[in-house]
């Protein structure tokens, strides 16, 4: 499977729309005027372009160009963390600069919030959730993710952008019911199976890495990626930034259930990355099967990072409260976050959502001897 690549050093439209032409070729034929096309971006949360939290803006608006060219119909779409209602979604389309772009294109922004259970009988994990309809009812479904690191799961990438289609706050569900990030890693990739989008191209001109997928550093890393295969693409994108495919619950799953026999394919531009710099919360490894459940579990938590609150740069908004899967969360006297950590889930909901980096991932004592 061709996994293709295009060095990008900025957004300058006149530099990414070529490259963006490029990169769609493979899918040319699927382009037919009169059809809808659903662009499904990564919206994490309420944030300008430069913070490299979203897709960016100039990426989108060269997808949505070429489509259009071609007679298509381009609805922008995705579900946000925290609650999934109309002044909300609208507010990040402007901060991440999606409002300009329909605009300037044509293309439309989605405002229909509906979706419909889904019943997935091959599914590893959850056999019945919601998905959004406007992806549900797409003739083409093209994945633009963001690359970022990612707390629980190492790397966010083709597979996990994914998740988006899921609506509102009931993605925190899905966390509560698989806390461990092997078995979500699973169920990231049933959701990626089911949606089956027709192509994947990757934003990776200015990456995250570090504590990911909001609160890590800006990275230059200079690149445009794309695949038919989401698990091709994340696979040669982890390669290219330096993770081990080990430390990715979503590549790990992708390998067992077999959908990484075919060889990857890199073509295009040769590109050298510095090594993206891991969440904190990165496993030291998973433990070997041989281990007993019951001490398994133990160091397993033993060694599981957790979110620590800053309460000085709290603003006392109460997003990851009202985030929490677990529900581990409440808001003290002060308006400042309390955390129940016996039964914290370690998904880092809240530290995703956290608008002024007021959470940051602090590691166990024990799991930083061990990386040491």
């Amino acid at each position: 499977m061709n996994v293709a690549f295009r060095a990008a050093k900025e957004y300058e439209l006149t530099q990414v729309q070529p490259l963006i032409d490029d990169l769609l070729q493979p899918i040319s034929h699927l382009m037919m005027a009169g059809k809808t096309a659903v662009l499904k971006v990564n919206l994490l949360m309420k944030a300008a372009p430069e913070r490299a939290i979203t897709t960016h803006p100039v990426v989108v608006e060269a997808v949505a160009n070429h489509l259009i060219d071609r007679g298509m119909n381009v609805i922008i779409a995705d579900s946000p963390g925290g609650p999934f209602i109309a002044p909300v979604l609208d507010s990040i389309y402007r901060a991440s600069g999606l409002a300009g772009v329909a605009e300037r294109t044509g293309a439309e922004l989605n405002h229909d919030l509906s979706s419909s259970e889904t019943l997935l009988d091959g599914a590893e994990k959850l056999h019945r959730f919601e998905i959004l309809n406007v992806v549900k009812q797409a003739d083409l479904v093209i994945n633009l993710p963001k690359c970022k690191t990612h707390g629980m799961m190492t790397y966010t990438g083709a597979v996990k952008n994914l998740f988006g289609v899921i609506p509102g706050l009931t993605k925190a569900n899905h966390h509560f019911r698989l806390p461990s990030r092997l078995d979500f890693g699973d169920h990231l990739v049933d959701i990626a199976e089911f949606v089956q989008a027709d192509f994947h191209l990757m934003d990776g001109i200015v990456g995250m890495e570090g504590d990911g997928p909001s609160g890590g550093q800006l990275i230059q890393s200079g690149f445009l990626a794309a695949s038919l295969s989401p698990h091709h693409l994340d696979r040669a994108v982890c390669q290219l930034i330096g993770i081990e495919e080990k430390l990715v619950p979503t590549l790990l799953a992708a390998i067992r259930r077999g959908f990484l026999n075919e060889q990857t394919q890199v073509i295009g531009d040769t590109l050298r990355v510095k090594p993206f710099v891991l969440p904190k919360s990165a496993p030291v490894t998973f433990l070997p099967s041989w281990v007993p459940e019951g001490l398994h579990h133990r160091l397993a938590k033993a060694i599981r990072s957790k979110p620590d609150f800053l309460h000085k740069k709290c603003i006392g908004c109460a997003k990851c409260a009202e985030i929490c899967p677990a529900q581990v969360i409440t808001m003290n006297q002060d308006r400042r976050p309390e955390c129940d950590y016996d039964n914290c889930i370690s998904c880092f909901c809240c530290h995703e959502i956290c608008p002024v980096k007021a959470i940051e991932i602090k590691q166990s004592f024990l799991g930083s001897l061990l990386k040491k």
